[in-house]
């Protein structure tokens, strides 16, 4: 039988011969063994995987026990990560107990896929001396932190209840119901110099003085959604455009909206935030079916967004064929039933720089995969069809061959997933 073939680690043992000077002789190691990495390379190999995957797989050696959980920073808690974590016979308070003794170097916990009561938030506070942020949920005003844990909260999520996070001073980002639950009895605003801002347009009873006070106060905005929106007169509309555009700082911007004027041209709104906030990075569009009479014959108002890298679409209706024009925009996302091959026609000249491309439809054809194929900087190209695609695994396969720098193509059709790569 041949003798194993071993690899010197870079590391050294020391030894003490009982004399001053160490003697430092050299580990050897099987070739197939992990142990030829040193703690460093091996943490950051471990780094890769998913919480979920860590804790399955920590009991495979001492090596990454060591190292498996060095890395994490950043954990987002939820019900489908702790029932996956959790084992027979086990509290709920001895799992995150469990949580924060492994995973000491946490910065950020983010637990508003869950209810996170006040012990197991102290938990982590006493066990993680890095803590800095956590994100949770506050529906109401029965749902207070005590006093030591709130400095550490800098965002909150679905607020309804006045006065519910006027204690937390730290707060950077800030999710409500209506734009109303931060003005108190006396429409004094609660909420000022916020980074992020969330929340679901009220028509019924839309208060312009209200948005205006608010714009005002929080110049520093650099997210913003805005849920449900529904118009009825332009005057309202525009009333919505004058005040976004009020927002120099603006970064991302996010709008769903669920009814529009008749005919009114979603381009001109497009225009005047484009020119005023000339930071915003990533706009997002949601226009649900109610919406199908907007007039988007063209998107060419794109250009006027001189910051613009990535751009999400996302259409209820039928059909999309519009001109989606974006010389700086890195990655597009396009959500709609039925897609047009026109839409993709000389697309290379459109996004000359677009790396990322996905695309969420009932049906993808050849005719657009070709025109797609044609874009110069793509890096990645993602399909999910809800139907078929009539397309073979050479179609793909020859397309991440032609294409210059076309790395990945994910396609995801019904349930079956699959990956071609070069």
């Amino acid at each position: 039988m041949a003798q194993q073939i071993t690899h010197l680690m870079a590391s050294l043992e020391t030894t003490d011969d009982g004399e001053d000077k160490d003697i430092q002789q050299p580990k050897s190691y099987a070739k197939d063994s992990m142990d030829r990495f040193g703690d460093d390379m091996f943490g950051l190999i471990l780094s890769y995987l998913s919480l979920e995957d860590r804790f399955q797989y920590e009991c495979v050696s001492k090596q990454i026990q060591r190292t498996v959980f060095g890395s994490v920073v950043d954990i987002e808690l939820n019900d489908q990560l702790i029932s996956k974590i959790v084992k027979t016979k086990t509290t709920f308070t001895q799992t995150m107990e469990t949580i924060a003794k492994k995973l000491p170097n946490i910065q950020t916990i983010d637990c508003r896929g869950m209810i996170c009561n006040n012990n197991s938030l102290q938990i982590f506070h006493d066990n993680c001396r890095y803590l800095r942020h956590i994100y949770c949920n506050m529906p109401s005003n029965r749902n207070q932190l005590i006093p030591k844990l709130r400095p550490l909260v800098t965002r909150i999520s679905g607020v309804s209840a006045k006065q519910s996070f006027i204690n937390y001073h730290r707060l950077s980002h800030l999710s409500v119901t209506f734009i109303d639950n931060v003005f108190d009895q006396n429409s004094g605003l609660m909420a000022k110099n916020l980074l992020g801002f969330e929340f679901t347009f009220n028509l019924k009873d839309f208060n312009k003085q209200l948005l205006s006070a608010f714009v005002a106060e929080n110049q520093s905005l650099r997210c913003l959604v805005i849920k449900e929106i529904k118009f009825n007169t332009r005057e309202t509309l525009n009333e919505l455009t004058e005040q976004l555009s009020r927002l120099p700082q603006l970064r991302r911007l996010r709008l769903e909206f669920q009814a529009f004027p008749k005919h009114y041209p979603l381009v001109d709104s497009l225009r005047t935030i484009g020119v005023n906030c000339k930071q915003l990075q990533r706009l997002s569009l949601r226009l649900y079916s109610q919406t199908t009479q907007i007039k988007v014959s063209t998107l060419d108002s794109l250009e006027v967004f001189r910051q613009l890298k990535r751009f999400d679409l996302a259409i209820d209706s039928q059909w999309f064929s519009q001109r989606i024009s974006g010389q700086r925009l890195t990655y597009l996302s396009l959500k709609c039933l039925q897609l047009y091959s026109n839409l993709f026609v000389n697309c290379h000249e459109l996004w000359p720089r677009l790396q990322c491309l996905s695309i969420e439809c009932l049906n993808f054809s050849r005719h657009c995969l070709d025109q797609i194929s044609t874009l110069p900087a793509l890096q990645t190209l993602v399909v999910q069809c809800f139907v078929t695609i009539d397309l073979s695994d050479s179609d793909f396969s020859d397309v991440l061959f032609k294409s210059p720098k076309l790395k990945t193509i994910e396609i995801l059709e019904k349930n079956e997933k699959k990956f071609y790569s070069k």
